[in-house]
């Protein structure tokens, strides 16, 4: 019967036709797209250290007609550490049956998701992400979605940030070994954040199998006390040399003077930016010389546990473009 589908989590081998149906589904509706190879699948959904999630809706010949994906990020909250989910990739076919079929197998792929992976049953206390305006439509009637903000995004011309280093500026290669030292550093005055250590940024930045990054650390006294990781980028509404991640203790100005003086060294006409209005980034980037500008992307969110609401994680969480797929 047109129109009938399963749904089910992902089996090894799914891969194939899950690309098939991305590849096909995203072309038609961003005419810059560029078809996604197996090795940047698996690195997304296989070798991410937190891991990953997806349910697929199927048709009865065996075509992935929908996919409800998200990939897991490890999660510190005051040093309990839990996870979260960033949801990506997620579609639906629309040469599949008719606009209800459609939509009706979207939504249940995206139920399946929250049965399987949300608490209690599954290891995710929060859901996230950046949807499209069509999905945060379905999201927000059927499967639970809330508003955390209309992002904006912070934006400086290099020249403004191009003066002489007080500190010096190592670039790397790898991610630094201690960073995780680093990152406790600032995890205790952000409360809310994906953990950033050694394992998840050479996953997310040195093992990218398609994406070079700048990797820019200030040691003193053989201690690494700031990181900045950025490539340039095209997104809504921003393009230039894109801030990917930020590690700066609150109270270390020199080394935040300096890691953006050294950001600034790019071919890329602007330095930007984007933080959460809650961030202390937010500010201390505009004073800086930064300015505020609007974006078409919107963030949301859904809870699975009563401990956490929604305000929480609007207050609370602490991200950089690195926890997205933009960069």
């Amino acid at each position: 019967m047109a129109g009938t589908f399963n749904v089910r989590g992902y089996e090894p081998g799914d891969e194939v036709a899950i690309l098939d149906a991305y590849n096909r589904v995203f072309a038609r509706v961003d005419p810059e797209f560029r078809p996604r190879g197996l090795g940047e699948w698996r690195w997304a959904f296989v070798d991410n250290p937190s891991g990953s999630r997806i349910s697929l809706a199927l048709a009865e010949d065996g075509r992935v007609v929908a996919q409800y994906a998200g990939l897991g990020q490890r999660v510190s909250i005051d040093g309990r550490r839990t996870a979260f989910s960033q949801s990506v990739d997620s579609f639906v076919d629309p040469d599949f049956a008719s606009g209800l079929a459609r939509a009706t197998a979207f939504v249940r792929a995206g139920e399946s998701y929250a049965a399987r992976f949300g608490m209690p049953v599954g290891p995710d206390e929060i859901m996230w992400g950046l949807p499209v305006p069509a999905a945060w439509r379905i999201g927000k009637e059927k499967l639970g979605y809330e508003i955390l903000r209309t992002l904006t995004f912070l934006a400086a011309p290099r020249e403004r940030l191009a003066t002489t280093d007080a500190l010096e500026v190592r670039e790397f290669e790898r991610i630094p070994d201690d960073v995780e030292r680093l990152f406790t550093r600032v995890a205790a005055k952000r409360g809310m954040l994906g953990v950033r250590d050694h394992a998840h940024l050479d996953w997310r930045y040195v093992r990218h199998p398609t994406r070079r990054y700048r990797i820019g650390g200030v040691v003193r006294a053989g201690e690494l006390v700031g990181l900045a990781i950025a490539r340039p980028a095209v997104l809504a509404d921003a393009s230039g040399e894109a801030l990917a991640e930020w590690l700066v203790p609150d109270g270390e100005a020199e080394v935040q003077h300096a890691l953006l003086a050294w950001l600034a060294r790019t071919e890329q006409r602007e330095l930007v930016a984007f933080f959460a209005d809650t961030a202390p980034e937010w500010l201390a980037f505009q004073h800086a010389g930064f300015r505020v500008r609007p974006s078409r992307y919107i963030q949301v969110a859904r809870s699975y546990v009563r401990s956490i609401t929604i305000q929480d994680v609007r207050r609370r969480f602490w991200w950089t473009l690195g926890d997205t797929d933009l960069v």
